[in-house]
């Protein structure tokens, strides 16, 4: 048995202390599985996975290096970010830009969305430079 899941939740939910995801376990696992996608490219460690589709708890096949965890759990922080975004983007279409920056709390959250997207966007770029080139040859 490889690299508990587990791991990367928590890795995750380190970055966004302040968002409660109980309950949530789905939501948490396909944010898992879109980073998961985006990672096969960019890691030599085998991402394989075994979940139990009920209680979302795992293992990779394999054990992964700890730099693979933060690659993932980067990503999946990415992930809910653009849901985020694209939540309060379509809230902007529908109410109108005057409207929406009228209230003082949706500007002041989609203002920080959008810089927290900026910002891991470009977390994610610096770290993937530590990566080794992806190769057909692996």
């Amino acid at each position: 048995m490889g690299t508990d899941l587990q791991e990367v939740y928590d890795a995750f939910f380190i970055k966004v202390p302040t968002v409660d995801f109980f309950g949530k376990e789905s939501q948490v696992f396909q944010f898992f599985k879109s980073a998961i996608s985006k990672c096969y490219r960019h890691t030599y460690d085998k991402l394989d996975y075994v979940c139990d589709e009920y209680t979302y708890e795992g293992y990779f096949k394999n054990i992964i290096s700890n730099s693979s965890i933060e690659l993932i759990s980067m990503f999946m922080v990415k992930e809910y970010l653009v849901q985020k975004f694209s939540l309060l983007t379509t809230r902007k279409q529908y109410l109108g830009t005057q409207a929406f920056n009228k209230i003082p709390s949706n500007k002041e959250e989609y203002d920080l969305t959008e810089n927290s997207l900026k910002y891991w966007t470009d977390e994610i770029s610096r770290f993937l430079m530590e990566f080794p080139d992806y190769s057909d040859e692996r």
